[in-house]
């Protein structure tokens, strides 16, 4: 049977993976990408004019970036390849959906040529390759751009591994050297490659040993020198090894680790695991290890899977993606029984091959397409945010202040924002210095309302609230008027004293008190005020001290809510000098007085350190008489 070229194999398997991931190409970005698209943004004009380089190569990474304490990332080679695709595409998230599609065809066509040469069989090779391209776990890695981490390190994990097998079997110094190189580059994209020495050795003894004995060693020093100056690498660019004070080494234990990666590598088969579906698995492998124990591409597969997953024990999480690489072992493993799944190559073998592989194919297929179209879904939503806005407005002031409220952060298990949505919409507007926050409800704005919107996300739809601004500049409009009046010339007015404070007596209309501690508390009597109609909140009060200056603070608690939350205050400035001052504190500056509230109560934090405070009034000012809707009617 005549034999297809490497070209038309990797044209073959190309028009596979782009079949398969074509949906995605569309969709916008997604949670971490906002991260390096954001700061480059920012930052890559810089970057192109050579400045700051090591900011980018050195300093950056997704999370390490915002919070250097939680892990220490060395991959100048992704970096690249992000500074790369921002010069070619900007903010259009087509081309680094396209870059990774490319990225998976090429390790799919690594994965043949690597299958072929160690099962030694082209047609193995084609399955392995294109098995590899249909596994439904790598959805996560290709649809998602920011892995594309794990996709680029695999592509010169794979090209290493393969030149090395060149080296072995054509005795060529080329073969070697290039399989170095790109084991460096590999280890520069991401730390996990640091297992492919170990899986090197693996191939050594199950292939070459007999034939080499202990000299089979000799090509490992390359790699493990290559690996002493990485970690050196390491030491000299970042001060240490690395860092993730998240966890690591199974700190989720060692049973979660074997069944999600078992999961992960038996999908589609396996939707869910637990302990003894884990033995039966493990036990069905061994079993195919057994009947095909004679077939060192099997055994090899299996110990690439085994040595690539290594690295994973460090991780303080477990993810489909940690598979990637590992994979290529399955694929390599079931590309060799399809090969040959009987002990004689007869029509009969060949049958059996080729129903094994189409059943493989078509599950694999089936999985794969279900998984993207997960991903899909949540790119599209994040594009229907993207589109809506622009639609909407197509430029916006520089200093524009947007609130969103309807847009959902989780679609079918796939998190779309994850905290980074005011992100998301900078890179929408090309414009770093917006003002963006995603809400459950809208906040009432005081100031900047000709430059703040209020958009609301239904069905993938954006609907402006013009009525918000006009009710809000309305609101701006009134001259606020006392509602509730809190006398203290006979006492404590309802009052309560909760933490660090003592009431002591009421004298010349003045509730003296005596805070004890520096946080020192008093609760208000029950309300039930519209947040929308509420203005000032007015204290006349006076404080003594050791120090001069000092800060209060205004609390409230809404309509259910069963405590006062840290975010719902607003401080103000104290003077500690024994003298009368009267502070009006405006919640609504805080831009945390929702729509649709009710303030219950408020809490009053009259200083920060232990003093004598006299109370003579609190007032609560009203600046709306219409609560029906968002209406504001100025009080008479």
């Amino acid at each position: 049977m005549s034999q297809p070229s490497p070209f038309l194999v990797f044209i073959g398997l190309a028009m596979v993976v782009l079949i398969f991931f074509a949906p995605i190409l569309p969709t916008f970005f997604l949670t971490d990408d906002y991260n390096y698209v954001g700061h480059l943004l920012v930052h890559a004009r810089q970057y192109v004019q050579g400045e700051q380089l090591g900011k980018w190569f050195i300093d950056f990474s997704a999370q390490g970036l915002q919070n250097p304490e939680l892990s220490v990332f060395f991959r100048p080679v992704v970096q690249w390849l992000w500074l790369t695709d921002y010069i070619a595409w900007g903010t259009d998230a087509l081309g680094y959906h396209l870059t990774n599609i490319i990225l998976h065809a090429l390790n799919s066509f690594l994965v043949f040529l690597l299958a072929s040469r160690v099962i030694r069989n082209r047609w193995g090779g084609i399955a392995a390759g294109l098995l590899f391209a249909l596994h439904p776990i790598h959805a996560d890695s290709v649809a998602w751009i920011s892995d594309r981490t794990d996709v680029l390190s695999a592509l010169f994990y794979f090209a290493s591994a393969t030149f090395f097998v060149l080296y072995r079997q054509r005795a060529r110094q080329f073969y070697g050297a290039l399989a170095v190189v790109a084991f460096a580059l590999a280890i520069g994209t991401k730390e996990n490659t640091v297992a492919l020495p170990l899986v090197l050795l693996a191939y050594d003894l199950l292939f070459e040993f007999r034939a080499r004995r202990w000299k089979i060693l000799v090509a490992q020093i390359a790699y493990w020198l290559t690996l002493g100056a990485y970690v050196a690498a390491r030491f000299f660019f970042l001060g240490e090894f690395g860092r993730n004070t998240g966890g690591g080494w199974m700190s989720y234990g060692a049973e979660l680790f074997f069944q999600f990666y078992t999961m992960a590598l038996a999908a589609p088969f396996i939707a869910d695991m637990n302990l003894p579906l884990l033995i039966i698995t493990l036990g069905m492998a061994i079993i195919v290890l057994v009947v095909y124990r004679a077939r060192a591409a099997v055994w090899f597969g299996a110990a690439w899977i085994t040595l690539s997953l290594l690295p994973a024990i460090s991780a303080a999480y477990v993810a489909p993606r940690l598979a990637y690489t590992p994979s290529a072992g399955l694929a390599l493993g079931l590309g060799a029984i399809i090969a040959q799944p009987l002990a004689r190559q007869t029509l009969k073998t060949r049958a059996v091959g080729i129903a094994l592989f189409a059943f493989f194919a078509l599950v694999y297929g089936w999985g794969l397409a279900a998984r993207v179209d997960n991903w899909v879904a949540a790119g599209s939503l994040a594009d229907s945010v993207r589109s809506e806005s622009l639609r909407l407005h197509p430029t916006l002031p520089l200093d524009a202040r947007l609130y969103y409220v309807g847009v959902p952060d989780i679609l079918r298990g796939i998190h779309i924002y994850n905290d980074n949505f005011g992100t998301a919409i900078r890179i929408v507007y090309k414009n770093p210095n917006l003002d963006v926050a995603r809400v459950e409800n809208f906040p009432i704005i005081t100031d900047r309302l000709d430059r703040t919107y209020f958009l609301e996300f239904r069905r993938r739809k954006i609907t402006e609230r013009d009525d918000l601004s006009q009710a809000m500049q309305a609101r701006a409009r009134c001259v606020p008027k006392p509602a509730i009046v809190w006398d203290f010339a006979r006492g404590d007015a309802g009052w309560e004293t909760w933490n660090q404070i003592t009431s002591l007596v009421v004298s010349d209309g003045v509730w003296q008190l005596q805070a004890q501690g520096n946080d020192p508390n008093l609760g208000s009597p029950t309300l039930d005020l519209s947040a929308f109609a509420l203005g000032d909140i007015e204290i006349e009060m006076r404080v003594r001290g050791e120090q001069l200056m000092t800060r209060g603070a205004i609390y409230w608690q809404v309509n259910g809510q069963s405590d006062f939350l840290p975010v719902q205050q607003q401080t103000f400035a104290v003077n500690a000098d024994g003298v009368f001052h009267t502070y009006r504190v405006n919640l609504a500056a805080t831009n945390r007085l929702l729509l649709g509230d009710r303030i219950m109560r408020l809490r009053l934090d009259p200083t920060e350190m232990p003093a004598e405070i006299g109370l003579r009034a609190i007032r609560v000012y009203r600046v709306c008489t219409q609560e029906e809707g968002v209406l504001c009617e100025c009080p008479p």
